[in-house]
């Protein structure tokens, strides 16, 4: 049964290669320079949005060469302005490693890893074959892009958006990041969670690290689009934890046993304007993945009641 199982994993393995290797490209608009670098964009596009904008391209950073292998360039443009775009990205070598620049990136190795640009960046490959991804929020379209990369090559990416939901009235927002967890290995910046956010397309992020940066109003690198609030995460032991958004003062006590109950904190929010209590994760740790068996109530508490749905 061992060994049979090994060869049933070996196979998936060279199968998701084959997939890998077999799957065509995402359909872009490809137009070689004159200096031989490679403008692309999303499916779709006219070609009379290539006449324009060749970006001087000189001024990026580039890395050391590494034993020959070629520099891998890359600039990340609105598909409609024209102007760059801060990112998500992703880059899998040809052994199937990720890539990603020695300029501030904040490389993350979950969910197959990735790491942000501002819209520029350089990365020393090896020769062969590189698979690029390219995200913006839910709002645009995601490229993604294969190459063969044999030498320093250059390549400008236009995402194109989709939808846009400002517009209609709608903002996207994240109710629970943290830039210094308790216990954690990393310590960031407001300025940090700020440039994570417009690369995700966010316009308001909350850092729930307590009395970390804490002001009471939106950090003061906040911009017109993009909004980041240093508030509170309030941990009951007993009861789980809330995330406390929008306080104009802090809430006391961060953590605790059995005092004080979830109602009593909502209490305490609600009495500042604005301010709202929403639950951090409301499943256990034993059984995140296995949502038949956790159960999500939404409880909101007025006038002396709670409903519970």
């Amino acid at each position: 049964m061992r060994s049979f199982g090994k060869i049933n994993t070996g196979a998936f393995f060279l199968f998701i290669l084959f997939l890998i290797w077999a799957i065509p490209d995402r359909v872009v608009a490809v137009r070689i320079r004159a200096d031989g670098s490679l403008r692309r964009a999303a499916s779709g596009l006219d070609e009379h949005l290539y006449g324009h904008h060749d970006n001087n391209l000189s001024s990026l950073f580039r890395p050391a060469s590494n034993e020959g292998s070629p520099i891998f360039e890359c600039v990340v443009l609105d598909g409609a302005t024209k102007d760059t775009i801060p990112a998500r990205c992703s880059l899998i070598d040809k052994f199937l490693f990720q890539r990603y620049p020695s300029e501030r990136s904040f490389y993350n190795s979950g969910g197959g890893g990735y790491f942000y640009t501002e819209g520029r960046f350089s990365v020393v490959v090896p020769a062969g074959r590189l698979i690029v991804r390219l995200e913006h929020g839910f709002e645009y379209e995601s490229a993604v892009d294969t190459l063969n990369v044999t030498a320093d090559t250059t390549v400008v990416y236009e995402l194109q958006r989709k939808i846009s939901m400002n517009t209609l009235g709608w903002y996207s927002g994240d109710c629970h990041m943290h830039i210094n967890h308790y216990g954690g290995i990393y310590s960031m910046t407001p300025e940090d969670a700020l440039y994570i956010a417009e690369a995700e397309g966010l316009n308001v992020v909350n850092c729930l690290d307590n009395d970390y940066y804490f002001t009471g109003a939106p950090d003061p690198c906040s911009t017109k689009n993009c909004k980041v609030y240093m508030t509170i995460e309030n941990r009951s032991a007993s009861y789980g934890h809330m995330g406390l958004l929008g306080l104009k003062r802090l809430f006391y006590p961060f953590s605790s046993n059995w005092s004080p109950l979830l109602i009593d904190v909502e209490d305490s929010v609600h009495a500042q304007p604005g301010a709202i209590a929403v639950y951090a994760h409301p499943v256990t740790t034993n059984d995140f993945d296995d949502k038949s068996q956790s159960v999500f109530w939404c409880c909101e508490h007025r006038g002396g009641t709670v409903a519970c749905i």
